[in-house]
């Protein structure tokens, strides 16, 4: 039991990592996402012509597994390093954690908040999933494929992945023109709080948002015209990230006006 501890769940093991872009990690995410779409499309059909309460039954599960394996992340950080202070390394903060406030909201709320988060995950739901589970270089250069804190990213990433599949192909979405603002509001809450959190610098994180430095993600272009801790760089990437959302809202109310004159 102890060696299954060292190896399969504290950071004291001594396992090479098969590392990013390996194969095993490839078909591990392959065949994580390939399930979510699967799940995705059996129950979205399934409850298409279901009332909004069946429907919404769905993200409320999806909610509570996203947050619970979260928690259960973070509790056993605590444990491996007896320093409670290392919950201040995994607020969520970044693009691909956002969900698990965000899907609670979606799954528990009521009225224009509700439809506002729905959508939001929609937006952000797949493509955080995707960007935190193939492209996902960090984790997958330190840990094996199969160890607790990458399976762990595995799961969360994905559920928001699922998420965001089926409130779209269920047809929870809505993306009214009013309820843009109240996302467009949302992002930058959480730019404002994590840019925060960055100059405070607490040792345990100080990237949130991907604000400060690209580090091995996309935003790693930007570097080239704005180095890195600077205003430029931080309004560059809080601006790709606005651009992208209101670009994806237009598109889908695009595609609606057509549908609707059809």
């Amino acid at each position: 039991m102890q060696e299954f501890y060292k190896q399969y769940i504290s950071w004291a093991f001594d396992r090479l990592p098969e590392g990013y872009m390996s194969w095993q990690h490839l078909l591990t995410v392959s065949m994580a996402f390939a399930l979510v779409v699967f799940l995705a499309i059996f129950f979205g059909r399934k409850n298409k012509t279901k009332s909004r309460s069946e429907k919404l039954k769905v993200v409320m599960v999806a909610a509570i597994v996203l947050d619970s394996v979260e928690v259960l992340k973070l509790i056993v950080s605590v444990i491996i390093t007896k320093d409670i202070a290392i919950l201040l390394g995994y607020l969520p903060l970044f693009l691909c954690s956002i969900p698990l406030i965000v899907l609670p909201v979606a799954a528990f709320s009521k009225g224009r908040i509700q439809k506002a988060t729905l959508d939001f995950m929609v937006m952000f739901g797949l493509l955080g999933g995707l960007l935190g589970t193939y492209l996902a270089g960090n984790i997958y250069s330190i840990f094996p494929v199969i160890h607790f804190f990458t399976l762990n990213s595995l799961i969360t990433h994905m559920t928001s992945a699922f998420a965001a599949l089926y409130i779209a192909i269920s047809g929870l979405h809505s993306f009214e023109k009013r309820n843009i603002l109240i996302s467009i509001g949302i992002l930058g809450f959480f730019m404002i709080v994590a840019e925060s959190v960055n100059l405070l610098n607490t040792g345990y994180q100080s990237n949130y948002m991907f604000l400060s430095s690209g580090d091995g993600t996309p935003f790693t272009i930007i570097e080239s015209v704005f180095p890195a801790h600077t205003v430029g760089y931080a309004v560059s990437v809080a601006l790709c990230m606005w651009i992208y959302l209101i670009g994806f809202s237009l598109i889908v109310l695009m595609i609606q006006k057509r549908k609707n004159t059809v």
